[in-house]
């Protein structure tokens, strides 16, 4: 039998908002995961006793491969899926070397009219509504294209 809802944890989710030259880092999730395929912030959960900025730094090492300034909140959603609540929080955060799709299916940057156009968690809803003003506007895509592929990474199997 499972918790009901008043009694699930409310799960603490750190993400990164890395933004370059208008345009903001993306990860698609795999193929079988929770919301699986869908593009979101690279980041995930606070383990027991980690404070979020040094949970984000240490998620962005295992699925990105990059060492990561974590500078200021940047915005926060608390969210109920049917079988978890989260309480997300991202922070901006600035990466040295190139991202790796470690930890993800891909990897890509994405301006404003891509980032409307790809599927997203329902939790980053908040988020995108006070990031996509500051992204480039870009050009909108056609409903059944796919996001720039020069501005992919997959991950190699």
């Amino acid at each position: 039998m499972s918790p009901s809802r008043e009694t699930q944890p409310v799960l603490i989710v750190v993400a990164a908002v890395i933004l370059r030259d208008g345009r903001v880092l993306l990860g698609r999730r795999e193929a079988g995961s929770h919301l699986e395929h869908h593009w979101e912030f690279p980041g995930g959960k606070v383990e027991p006793g980690e404070d979020p900025p040094t949970a984000l730094a240490r998620e962005l090492a295992e699925e990105l491969g990059v060492s990561a300034h974590i500078g200021s909140p940047f915005a926060f959603n608390y969210h109920e899926y049917p079988t978890r609540r989260i309480l997300l929080l991202t922070y901006l955060a600035t990466i040295e070397t190139e991202p790796r799709p470690l930890a993800c299916a891909a990897l890509g940057w994405f301006d404003r009219a891509e980032v409307a156009a790809l599927p997203m968690p329902p939790a980053d809803g908040p988020i995108l509504a006070v990031l996509l003003p500051l992204l480039a506007p870009g050009d909108p895509l056609p409903v059944a294209g796919p996001p720039a592929a020069q501005s992919m990474v997959s991950r190699q199997q």
